[in-house]
Parts: structure tokens; C-alpha cells; sequence
């Protein structure tokens, strides 16, 4: 399976479980952005996903994450999708 058919998919898990929870989950299609889904309800959230066969190091990525201002009514998060494992979710500050 390639890259982007990887992405996709955890793209679409996200998006269910953010729906079922009655958030709008919108994609970011492409991924030119730091985010890959953004979800409103009470809030907004910007989430960026990642994916791994087994547990990684996102620290990288968390700091990147941290560097980018957004309004104060969104919240940053990190969702990282680990084979067989299931998300990890991140709160970005």
C-alpha cells in the first residue's frame, strides 16, 4: 500500500470518529498544510495525524506543531495511529 493510500485512510478513521462524536470533521485534501483535519463544534479543533507500523517518536513534529499560533477559541492536536495499537492523542499547547 503507498504513502498516500496510507494517509488517506487514517484521514477517513479521524473523520468517522470525529463525526460519530457530532463534530463537522472537514480534510484538508493534498495536506499542504500543517493540518490534516480541522473539526468544529463548541470548538475548533486542528488536528495534524500521523501513522506508524509500530510506536515512533513524533517530538518533531509536536514542536513544529507547538511554533504555530491559532485562535484562542482552537485547540492543536496531535493524533498519531499506531498499527494494531490504535490512536494516541496529543493536546498541542
Amino acid at each position: 500500500m503507498n504513502n498516500y493510500r496510507r494517509g488517506y485512510e487514517i484521514e477517513r478513521r479521524a473523520m468517522n470518529e470525529l463525526t460519530k462524536d457530532n463534530w463537522l470533521a472537514i480534510r484538508a485534501a493534498g495536506s499542504h498544510g500543517p493540518f490534516d483535519v480541522w473539526a468544529l463544534k463548541d470548538k475548533l479543533l486542528l488536528i495534524q495525524l500521523k501513522r506508524a507500523k509500530s510506536g515512533g517518536s513524533y517530538s518533531r513534529v509536536f514542536k513544529e506543531l507547538a511554533k504555530i499560533h491559532v485562535p484562542i477559541f482552537a485547540e492543536k492536536w496531535l493524533w498519531c495511529w499506531t498499527d494494531r495499537k490504535g490512536w494516541q492523542k496529543y493536546r498541542v499547547n
